[in-house]
């Protein structure tokens, strides 16, 4: 059987604005107010969701007890989610291209749009899943995070590139 974990943030990291303040994502995840997290490496993912649709594996949901990958910090469970029903399983993944626009940069930008959202004045930020529009501010409330703090989150992402891949990787059956 094949499991995949998924490691959800205990606190904001260093960069964000609300940096060492608790994300509350074990409860939101357990409460259904966040229903998928998103990770960069969609290609990484999307193999290894293939693995566990074929092998009846299931998606693992952990959360670092203390600094991610730091001395003496082990993973808790939030919640596992068995791989059963492959009509309509539970757990999957899209894929979310991320476009974000320097706006203070002097390039020409594209039309802002009613699904795009702009980060302190600076950065637009355009989503889209599997191809269609999606409202970047729906995507964040269902990353269990407001808008501005998912545009601060993925903003580290977009220092060298202005496009981005990501996996959205579902905890229950909604999909975009």
């Amino acid at each position: 059987m094949t499991i995949a974990v998924v490691t959800l943030s205990k606190k904001f990291f260093g960069n964000h604005p609300k940096a060492g303040e608790p994300t509350d994502f074990r409860k939101k995840v357990l409460n259904y107010e966040k229903i998928h997290t998103c990770r960069i490496n969609y290609e990484f993912w999307r193999k290894k969701f293939e693995k566990i649709s074929k092998s009846g594996g299931k998606l693992s949901i952990r959360q670092w007890s203390g600094k991610p990958y730091g001395a003496g910090t082990t993973m808790e469970d939030v919640k596992d989610i068995p791989y059963e029903n492959v009509e309509f399983p539970e757990c999957g993944i899209q894929k979310l291209t991320m476009r974000m626009e320097d706006l203070t940069d002097g390039d020409k930008h594209s039309i802002y749009e009613a699904t795009d959202f702009v980060y302190k004045g600076t950065f637009l930020f355009k989503a889209n899943v599997d191809g269609k529009k999606i409202d970047f501010r729906f995507l964040a409330e269902n990353d269990g995070l407001s808008a501005e703090d998912y545009a601060a989150w993925f903003l580290p992402a977009f220092k060298k590139v202005s496009v981005a891949d990501f996996a959205i990787i579902h905890f229950t059956s909604y999909r975009y």
